[in-house]
């Protein structure tokens, strides 16, 4: 490089340098930013329990009965389990049937639900969907259920939601091919056990009200009795065939309310009927064509 191409270059390089801390030099300050003012969390009040069903190791479905003195507001929270399978999405399977652990609440003077726990109002895995939900209760007397039924199960290569029957004695299966097969549905012992688990421990629903609403509401045993009943029998359990004869001495209208189970566009295996006591025959009867979803689980017909 001779003389002319150094003095060349330096000419080049001075003024990048000098532009470079001309620029710098006159650059504004940073801004301080802003101060962020986080607001204190309100505290919610922690009202009073008016209502509570939990542990469900013995039986798949409990209830207990409220009654308002007014209108007041309720807050439910509760923790079930739902599930909803590809084939149910692509074939329309009823959301009944996507619950296995939900709560609902009736109005126990005409049986209509008036709140349900279904996929859409919770949140979560499946085996502990959970729910926060405030509503309004009119003035009134409500029945409040809870049912756990089953549970989702998820194995090696598979995964999805079973009944669970308790009345059933459930061991590990120690046979080849059962060792086989629980590659696919899981070993009936640990599957048993995980549901008790759930349903002791972390299924169940919780009916809070504000504290200054608390002496409005009285609790009841659900279902609620109709002092204009003349033939009432519930908790009937298995493999019990219940009678009552009754004599009417002028024709009257009566109103029949029964809930059973079966599947309602084919057989029911849980129901009740009506015979005439001289000539034996079947003056009503609950059939595939008079039932409709109860409520909880898809099996359930009224």
């Amino acid at each position: 490089m001779d003389a002319r191409t150094s003095n060349r270059s330096a000419q080049w390089f001075f003024p990048l340098i000098v532009a470079f801390v001309f620029v710098g030099a006159t650059a504004p300050p940073p801004k301080t930013p802003p101060i962020l003012i986080i607001p204190p969390t309100p505290v919610l009040e922690q009202g009073t329990v008016v209502a509570s069903l939990k542990d469900f190791t013995k039986e798949e479905v409990r209830g207990i009965g409220i009654t308002l003195t007014k209108d007041v507001a309720v807050h439910i929270s509760a923790v079930g389990g739902g599930d909803r399978s590809f084939f149910g999405n692509t074939f329309g399977e009823d959301e009944s049937e996507q619950m296995f652990a939900a709560g609902w609440i009736i109005n126990a003077e005409d049986r209509k639900p008036v709140w349900d726990m279904t996929m859409d109002n919770t949140s979560g895995r499946a085996n502990r969907r959970t729910c926060e939900e405030d509503v309004t209760l009119k003035k009134g007397s409500y029945e409040v259920y809870f049912m756990a039924y089953g549970y989702s199960a998820g194995r090696t290569f598979s995964h999805w939601p079973m009944n669970i029957d308790r009345r059933q004695k459930h061991r590990s299966s120690d046979r080849m091919f059962g060792g086989l097969l629980n590659l696919f549905r899981g070993d009936d012992k640990e599957l048993y056990d995980e549901f008790m688990e759930y349903a002791r421990d972390t299924w169940g629903i919780t009916l809070t009200v504000p504290d200054g609403d608390a002496s409005s509401v009285t609790t009841f045993g659900a279902p609620k009795t109709d002092s204009r009943s003349l033939v009432s029998e519930i908790r009937v359990g298995d493999n019990v065939v219940y009678r009552k004869d009754l004599v009417v001495g002028r024709d009257v209208t009566m109103h029949v309310y029964a809930v059973g189970e079966g599947r309602k566009n084919d057989e029911l295996f849980d129901y009740g009927w009506l015979v005439n006591a001289d000539t034996r025959v079947r003056v009503w009867e609950m059939n595939r064509h008079n039932v409709v979803y109860a409520g909880g689980s898809s099996k359930n017909i009224k």
